[in-house]
């Protein structure tokens, strides 16, 4: 009875071999050797680079020697499942497998032993992937038909969407929410397409963070369809005005330069008027450009001549490069060439009316009343300065009045 053996033998018939797989060392009554044991099984597996969610794919069990007997079982963690085989086995066999979420999947395979225990004789270990949808930039609009400015970097009108993980196939694109705002490269809210990128437009602005959303049908060749969680991205705009000041100076009557080229006298006044551009989401918008348009000029004061012959009223645009930018009102005169005659700025300040107007603002291009609009006020030019007054920003949502002026 060896120490390892629970059972006894009988005497005069040898020993009984009672490991369930045979491991028992061969015991030759006559031989002068000792016994011999049988090695368990080993199962190597070809490489699996990925699987998709919802998607399959084999891996080569090879199982050495070629002549085992012993039953092998198969177990797979949480990402993945096996579909075949379903029961054991005891030579090389193609295994399916099918991934179920994002994560790394380990295949092992293993022998029962006699002890309830069990002896793993191979494993190997892929990524289980769910495709992802990135976006190349930040998508902004600046007004029906208008293009990015030039030298804008904050984002663009167009972006692309990439499948990340995803290869040869059909991608079924469509807009879920938010379809008035954005456009496939098409011009529609869904478009099909057999690569894994598509160029998309703005065609409208956001009034909430990512209040448009993309869905994505992914079918891979000879798959099955995966349906892609929602992409949900935002577009940005011109949005308002914020105030940084105003600063009054006295110039010089230069002729035509005075306002242009201004220089420092008593022959007027020029006022800065001074903004910051922002954004719905509270960027700092640079390098866009910002335009000016008027309305209802109205004199003021009696037979003034400065709204038809000494300064009028004449629309401008700004390149904006640093997010800040003024609005410079300006007359000038030569001696007794006003009616009124303007002055360098008085202390106090004079309350004397010529005239006022109107005035919109626009971000994103040049043309005059054109991209997005983002205040509107009334200008008011006073004998010795310049003021901007019943101020509306930003505009959404207000219904402007057609002269902002009292």
């Amino acid at each position: 009875l060896s120490a390892n053996d629970l059972y006894s033998e009988t005497e005069g018939v040898g020993w009984y071999c009672t490991d369930i797989y045979y491991f028992c060392p061969t015991s030759y009554f006559n031989g002068s050797t000792g016994g011999t044991s049988a090695p368990p099984p080993t199962v190597s597996f070809s490489t699996i680079n990925s699987v998709l969610v919802g998607q399959t794919a084999t891996t080569n069990a090879t199982v050495n020697p070629s002549g085992n007997s012993i039953p092998i079982s198969l177990s797979i963690s949480s990402p993945a499942a096996i579909v075949t085989p379903t029961g054991t086995f005891t030579s090389s066999t193609p295994v399916v497998v099918k991934g179920l979420t994002a994560g790394t999947a380990t295949l092992t395979a293993t022998i029962s032993n006699a002890d309830g225990s069990k002896t793993t004789v191979g494993s190997t270990s892929f990524p289980v992937i769910m495709p992802t949808i990135s976006q190349s930039n930040p998508l902004w609009f600046f007004g029906t038909g208008v293009q990015t400015p030039s030298g804008f970097t904050l984002g663009a009108i167009s972006a692309t969407l990439t499948v990340n993980g995803g290869g040869s196939g059909t991608y079924n694109w469509s807009i879920t929410n938010g379809a008035s705002k954005l456009a496939f490269e098409n011009g529609s809210a869904s478009i099909n397409k057999t690569t894994n990128v598509v160029t998309i437009y703005s065609s409208s602005y956001s009034t909430s963070s990512n209040d448009v959303t993309v869905q994505l049908k992914y079918t891979p060749s000879g798959g099955s369809q995966i349906t892609l969680p929602a992409f949900n991205l935002t577009i940005d705009s011109p949005y308002n005005l914020i105030s940084q000041g105003t600063t009054d100076a006295g110039v010089a009557y230069t002729g035509a330069a005075s306002c242009t080229n201004p220089q420092t006298g008593t022959g007027g006044f020029i006022s800065y008027v001074q903004y910051q551009v922002r954004s719905t989401f509270g960027a700092v918008i640079t390098n866009a450009p910002v335009n000016e348009a008027f309305s209802n000029v109205t004199g003021i004061y009696a037979n003034q001549n400065w709204s038809s012959t000494l300064q009028p009223w004449v629309a401008g645009s700004y390149a904006n490069p640093t997010g800040i930018f003024s609005d410079h009102i300006c007359v000038a005169a030569p001696a007794n060439g006003g009616t009124p005659q303007p002055l360098a700025p008085q202390n106090p300040r004079s309350s004397t009316l010529v005239d006022q107007g109107t005035q919109d603002w626009f971000v994103g291009i040049t043309t005059y009343g054109s991209g997005m609009q983002v205040q509107r006020n009334c200008l008011n030019r006073y004998q010795d300065h310049g003021t901007h007054t019943h101020i509306i920003s930003p505009v959404w949502g207000q219904t402007l009045p057609p002269n902002a002026c009292p």
